[in-house]
């Protein structure tokens, strides 16, 4: 049956028809208001590119859309993440809004945990100050701001009016919260790279070094002002010029890339100064660039300079046993160390009341033979240039130039050596005036306020060098006086005690036993002393050089053989057992007598620091043109600490005295005395607790010089 359409009918179909495409079209405007909407959003995020912009822009955005009076943005401006300050605010002042922490609170807890939380306050709500009026916070979220796998910050809205967020508001919050984190996370990297390029600029635009960037072809395409400074190029003028002809030397990146380097260099006037360059790689845009910083090495070098000149002299004094050996060595060492070409040493003539040349030192390469000639017969009084200026004055004096020193008396004769500038300074010993040491230079040089402090120093370890040797020679004297002494007050009475002593005992049947073993007491006693007294003798006559041998044709093996027969009744009084082996080793030209004297000291020795059940063995061969002397014991030895004082006079170790061994010190000072008079030597090597070897090497055809009368071994002279 067919149904019948009435015109209600028709009419009501197409009304509601008219309504739906209404519906759909309102939809549809929705929906582009709604993504017209987004898209002006994601505009105005993108837009901005300062942090402080991008963040404002999410806030009202993002909080307009929310319908959420309340908002603040937090960002992790300091890197790292550990604490969020807000950077942008709606309805709230930033300044008054605490930093967030991840983990602690909602907003915390968004940040740690990476996604949207919610809030919902009631009518109590939080009550807030914005700007300036109090406004309750009912409900709130917190949107983590997420950049790839990267928290940048979050997100806080608040409604003051209305109701809870709904689901699709949340939705949209979510999304919109993506685009914003991106947004804030490009802003904190281009400040980042802002604040790490201005910290960069102002690094190499304050720094001490000197800082060039190089092109691929070596060409200078960056100058800081330190490189101004140093070269003498403006940036403007050292950007496009080659490297090795801006820092006036020839580098070449690509060969010692990542090494440091040091090389003379030339500023724009041609100066030349040593430098340190480091040139490392840097690949940009595809490109291999450079990066140099180079630092002026002048001062270390002459730091370096002064401290060598300092050792050399060091050295010299520390190896010199007379002021005339200390005042040479030291010319030397000063002029080789610091580069001088001419040195001179003067003294006071304290009789004359002048300044005499002592010493006289010339480099290799330099012809100063005139001038020399001329110093070593000049003489100078108070006042006079230079060293008598220094002599008034007490302070060391620069000469620049000589050729504009007209009242330089010597200035021709220098100026044919090619010398050009001069320098003199003080020597004082204990306050006084003593002399001065001058030198002179090829090159005309400005005053050097290290140098003159340098050579101050200089001047007085010279002095207390001097003092001190002074004070040696003093103490010399007094010995060479107690010396006389001893040998006139004690010598000459105990040879006329043990004459007496002799006659008496040669009629010891009319003594009765023990007035004879008493007699004997002291006539052993006696000797013991009218040794000890001509062993302190003997050192004396060593020392001053007034040692006579008797010299003829010894036979070294009966020498051995009669020390070690005499060494046999002590050894078996303490239980040592005492070997020996000779050779026949031929005749030396020496003195028996002192020979056997420093045989016996050695075996002596032996024999006294070896407990009982020990070994001593002596041992005579022949070694090419010289006879080796051996004699090794199993005794106490010689601690390692004490074995360089061995040969001092009245040395004796702490084994000796512990063990109350009788003895004064002098056995092996007057040993080696009688080894090096016959041209020999005498060493040792010893262990403690395993004994100890002593070594005496003479050669069988030793000559003696004549000694030249005009030289003591005491003469200390400055």
């Amino acid at each position: 049956m067919r149904r019948r359409l009435t015109f209600q009918t028709v009419v009501g179909a197409l009304g509601g028809r008219q309504r739906e495409r209404q519906a759909a079209i309102e939809e549809l405007a929705a929906g582009k208001e709604r993504f017209e909407r987004l898209y002006s959003i994601g505009r105005a995020i993108g837009g901005a590119t300062e942090l402080e912009d991008v963040a404002q822009t999410v806030v009202d955005e993002l909080g307009e859309v929310a319908g959420a009076e309340l908002g603040a943005l937090y960002a992790s401006t300091r890197g790292g993440g550990q604490s969020y300050r807000c950077v942008a605010a709606r309805g709230l002042d930033p300044e008054d809004l605490p930093w967030v922490r991840p983990g602690v609170g909602l907003a915390g807890r968004a940040l740690s945990e990476g996604r949207r939380l919610t809030g919902e306050l009631g009518e109590s709500g939080i009550l807030l100050q914005s700007l300036g009026q109090e406004a309750i916070a009912r409900h709130e979220v917190h949107l983590p701001l997420i950049a790839g796998a990267d928290v940048v910050g979050v997100l806080t809205l608040a409604r003051v009016a209305g109701g809870p967020f709904r689901a699709e508001d949340l939705e949209l919050l979510e999304y919109l919260a993506g685009r914003a984190g991106a947004g804030i996370s490009n802003a904190l990297t281009l400040r980042t790279a802002r604040d790490q390029s201005a910290f960069n600029r102002a690094v190499l635009e304050t720094a001490a070094d000197a800082f060039i960037s190089i092109d691929s072809s070596s060409y200078v395409t960056g100058w800081n002002p330190a490189a101004e400074r140093l070269f003498g190029w403006s940036a403007e003028e050292a950007t496009g010029l080659p490297l090795s002809r801006a820092i006036g030397a020839d580098i070449r990146p690509a060969d010692s890339p990542g090494q440091l380097q040091e090389v003379d260099a030339h500023d724009r006037g041609g100066r030349e100064f040593p430098i340190e360059i480091t040139i490392s790689p840097l690949e940009r845009h595809g490109e291999l660039t450079w990066n140099a910083f180079v630092r002026d090495i002048t001062d270390r070098r002459r730091a370096e300079l002064y401290m060598r000149a300092q050792l050399a002299v060091t050295r010299v004094l520390s190896e010199a046993t007379t002021l005339a050996q200390a005042r040479d060595g030291v010319i030397e060492a000063l002029g080789t160390a610091l580069g001088w070409e001419v040195g001179v040493a003067w003294v006071v003539d304290r009789e004359a009341g002048v300044l005499r040349p002592t010493s006289l030192w010339a480099a290799d390469d330099v012809d100063a033979a005139e001038f020399l000639d001329l110093t070593m017969h000049s003489t100078f009084g108070r006042g006079e240039p230079l060293p008598g200026v220094v002599w008034e004055t007490g302070a060391a004096r620069w000469i620049e130039d000589l050729e504009r020193e007209p009242a330089f008396p010597r200035a021709g004769a220098a100026k044919r050596a090619g010398l050009h500038a001069s320098l003199a300074f003080p020597i004082v010993s204990a306050g006084s005036f003593v002399g001065l040491a001058e030198f002179f230079s090829r090159e005309v040089a400005q005053p050097d306020p290290e140098l003159m402090a340098l050579l101050g120093t200089v001047g007085e370890q010279i002095g207390q060098f001097s003092q001190r040797k002074r004070a040696e020679l003093e103490a010399d004297r007094l010995k060479d006086e107690f010396f006389a002494l001893v040998s006139h007050e004690l010598r000459t009475p105990l040879t006329s005690i043990i004459g007496y002593l002799e006659l008496v005992l040669e009629d010891a049947d009319a003594l009765d036993p023990q007035s004879s073993r008493f007699l004997q007491v002291v006539e052993r006693n006696s000797r013991r002393l009218h040794r000890l007294v001509g062993d302190l003798l003997f050192v004396a006559q060593v020392e001053a050089g007034r040692l006579s041998l008797d010299r003829h044709d010894v036979p070294l093996d009966r020498v051995v053989a009669d020390g070690v027969e005499a060494a046999r009744p002590r050894a078996e009084e303490n239980g040592v057992i005492l070997r020996s082996r000779e050779e026949n080793v031929g005749a030396l030209k020496g003195d028996g007598d002192r020979l056997g004297q420093m045989l016996d000291n050695v075996i002596s020795n032996a024999v006294k620091f070896t407990p009982e059940g020990g070994t001593v063995d002596v041992y005579l061969t022949r070694r090419g043109d010289s006879a080796v002397l051996e004699v090794r014991d199993s005794g106490i030895g010689i601690p390692n600490q004490e074995q360089h004082r061995l040969f001092q006079r009245f040395f004796r170790s702490s084994t000796a005295t512990e063990r109350a061994i009788p003895g004064v010190g002098l056995g092996l000072t007057i040993s080696r005395a009688i080894v090096e008079a016959h041209g020999g030597t005498i060493g040792f090597e010893s262990e403690e607790g395993r004994g100890t070897t002593f070594r005496v090497e003479l050669p069988l055809d030793f000559e003696p010089s004549m000694p030249d009368p005009s030289e003591s071994p005491r003469e200390v002279v400055l």
